[in-house]
């Protein structure tokens, strides 16, 4: 079950629906889930790096296996990174910047 806030009026109906869902994990500020997203760009600067001495690719099926895994879960959503910036965040090789798991909501945007 997914539940998007819009601003709307049903600010309470809202409130009702994350506090009353297990499954629900509110992320109230932005930076709340930013550092899950640098641990992201983490994991592909160790995989390109690790390519130049040493042989990844047992470990980079192993991460592809995990992505394909959270891409089934995400919602699209491109208002996590600014309009200016996401040109340096290409959405092929960034995909992790235009998405969000359902059960995240980020109140501070």
């Amino acid at each position: 079950m997914s539940y998007d806030y819009s601003g709307d009026d049903n600010y309470e109906e809202f409130l009702t629906f994350i506090e009353s869902n297990t499954r629900v994990h509110v992320c109230w500020y932005y930076s709340d889930y930013v550092p899950e997203l640098c641990t992201r760009n983490e994991i592909k600067q160790l995989l390109n790096l690790g390519n130049v001495e040493f042989d990844m690719a047992q470990h980079a099926k192993h991460v592809e296996l995990i992505d394909q895994q959270l891409i089934a879960l995400l919602r699209t959503d491109d208002k996590l990174l600014d309009d200016d910036v996401k040109k340096y965040y290409p959405k092929d090789h960034f995909w992790w910047y235009y998405g969000l798991p359902h059960a995240i909501h980020l109140l501070d945007r």
